[in-house]
């Protein structure tokens, strides 16, 4: 989660570079030209451009082609996995995403739903972000998507149902990663349990 502004492109560039997969999958969707560019050479300057695959939406390109993005970064994902790979999609923004469906809805006639976005937006979010799995003897999907929150609003839709269904969102703000306010079901699992006895208090206290 972070906010119009914020270097989370740098950020995924810096997972991109630094992730122990075979295969890293950057879907951009709404990019500036230069935007494009810097996850070119981050590839070409990490040398990784062996085992980076990219779906690139520009703004500039029509609406529907940043729809098919994430379909497009997942079904190669899958591929790889069923091949023994591990993988790490990288989805940047979301947010083009739902926007994108809002403005196909809106074009289709459907009936709008909370501030104009499909009513089907959670289902639409859900169907891609449930694709991350580790397959029994095989490979695995591990999916990090920005969400850019418009005004800075966690209870804008977007967010809203994006944080129902992943798991351990960070927040990035003024250049800084904020973990402490991470929506995580899963934590509560594991804090203390699988990992150290004081974990839980040493979150608490900082």
């Amino acid at each position: 989660f972070s906010v119009a502004g914020e270097p989370y492109n740098k950020l995924l560039m810096r997972i991109a570079n630094q992730a122990a997969a075979d295969v890293v999958i950057i879907g951009g969707m709404g990019l500036t030209f230069s935007e494009y560019q810097a996850f070119v050479e981050n590839a070409e300057s990490s040398g990784s451009q062996n085992k980076t695959v990219m779906f690139i939406h520009k703004a500039t390109d029509p609406t529907v082609e940043c729809v098919l993005v994430p379909d497009m970064a997942l079904a190669c994902a899958e591929r790889f996995a069923l091949d023994h790979k591990n993988v790490v999609v990288l989805l940047t923004d979301m947010t083009a995403f739902a926007d994108a469906l809002r403005e196909i809805a809106i074009t289709m006639d459907q009936f709008p739903s909370n501030r104009g976005y499909p009513g089907s937006l959670y289902s639409d979010l859900a169907s891609r972000y449930e694709k991350a799995v580790a397959i029994e003897g095989s490979g695995s999907i591990t999916i990090v998507a920005v969400t850019t929150m418009p005004g800075d609003e966690v209870t804008h839709p977007i967010p809203d149902n994006t944080g129902y269904i992943t798991e351990g969102q960070f927040y990035l703000h003024g250049g800084k990663i904020d973990p402490f306010g991470s929506l995580s079901r899963l934590k509560q699992l594991v804090i203390g349990k699988v990992t150290r006895e004081d974990h839980g208090e040493l979150a608490n206290a900082m």
